[in-house]
């Protein structure tokens, strides 16, 4: 049997609280909602129509290519099924929310197979907790949890039933089933999955990740302060540079201006601008967490590595991993120390070298 989708996504999707529709938004892997809530059907489906605000059409119609048929969505969710109902050529049509990109092939599957079995197939979920009806914030009615489901989508029926049921159709249905049980007949269930939620809020959102690394060495010299982290360590040399030459808040400054996609701390903080001669770099780091604030990231862990053979670092270590934490704003930072048993110029004793790793989280 020939198979049409039909997703309404005319929506504006402001509950989510980002600057553009919901449906744009791009998930960790790098496609929009709303693409991975449609390429999950190409497999089973012979047509794909979305119902997209007239303002939208192209932008989604970009999207896709020839993939999709794109038609006008109307002012509420039903009229947006209604119209695109009216474009279906399939014998089975499945409505799927455009706001849920994790829909599985085995609920899909289990769909069309209850839709040529039964007429119909809506995935659902047995509630486990209580339901209650409220009204001004007072419980009206204790529904339990026993026959309640959670019901989801794509929801399956033959074509024809379902655009009679929308024909005869008055106001606004909570979905495609509410419609089918009104102007049909009671809808069948199959498995729904907790994975297939509907992104309505900030909070239902994936995280998106970034990864930054920084490496940075400096050479030791006579008559400097040795600071590490922003700690003073007790030694007869401190490290060479244009600023106080903290090695260590210098690769960690790279790795958080490498996650968010921005020059170095040598593009930052050129070391031919007299303004950074011998600033400390726990400062630059302020500035550099601002940069990383300003593209909508937070610190979610940092760790590092010192490669020295003098001083010995290891009593050290809290207090610079305390440091670090405070300036970034995390609970802990991962920080060791190693030696490179007498090789290259760390093992001669000419100077330290550290390594740095960030994970940035989006903020919301």
């Amino acid at each position: 049997m020939r198979i049409s989708v039909v997703i309404p996504a005319a929506g504006k999707g402001r509950r989510a609280g980002f600057s553009e529709n919901k449906i744009f938004h791009l998930l960790p892997d790098g496609r929009t909602v709303l693409e991975r809530a449609a390429s999950a059907f190409f497999p089973f489906a012979e047509e794909i129509i979305i119902a997209a605000d007239p303002a939208e059409e192209e932008r989604v119609r970009a999207l896709f290519g020839s993939r999709v048929r794109v038609v006008p969505g109307g002012k509420t969710r039903t009229d947006s099924v209604r119209r695109a109902l009216e474009a279906a050529t399939g014998e089975i049509v499945l409505v799927h929310d455009a706001a849920r990109p994790y829909v599985s092939e085995a609920v899909i599957r289990d769909c069309i197979a209850s839709v040529k079995k039964y007429g119909s197939g809506i995935p659902a979920l047995p509630t486990a907790d209580t339901v209650w009806r409220a009204k001004d914030e007072k419980i009206t009615e204790i529904c339990g949890k026993e026959n309640i489901y959670i019901l989801q989508t794509p929801q399956g029926f033959y074509t024809e039933d379902l655009r009679r049921a929308y024909r005869l159709a008055k106001g606004e249905y909570a979905d495609d089933s509410a419609v089918y049980a009104a102007f049909c007949r009671p809808p069948r269930l199959c498995a729904g999955a907790a994975e297939n939620r509907k992104l309505t809020f900030a909070a239902d959102f994936p995280p998106r990740y970034a990864v930054g690394e920084g490496f940075d060495c400096h050479a030791f010299a006579a008559g400097r302060k040795l600071v590490l982290g922003g700690v003073e360590i007790p030694h007869d040399r401190g490290l060479l540079g244009h600023s106080d030459a903290d090695v260590l808040t210098h690769a960690v400054m790279d790795a958080l201006l490498s996650a968010v996609g921005e020059g170095d701390i040598g593009v930052q903080f050129p070391d031919t601008d007299p303004a950074y001669r011998g600033i400390s770099s726990m400062l630059l780091l302020e500035r550099v967490m601002q940069i990383v604030a300003r593209k909508g990231r937070r610190v979610e862990s940092l760790s590092a590595v010192l490669m020295a053979e003098k001083p010995k670092l290891k009593n050290f270590l809290p207090a610079i991993a305390e440091n670090l934490a405070a300036a970034v704003g995390i609970p802990y930072v991962g920080l060791s120390v190693t030696t490179l048993e007498g090789l290259g110029f760390v093992g001669r004793e000419e100077g330290i070298c550290a390594r740095a790793s960030v994970l940035l989280r989006e903020n919301g």
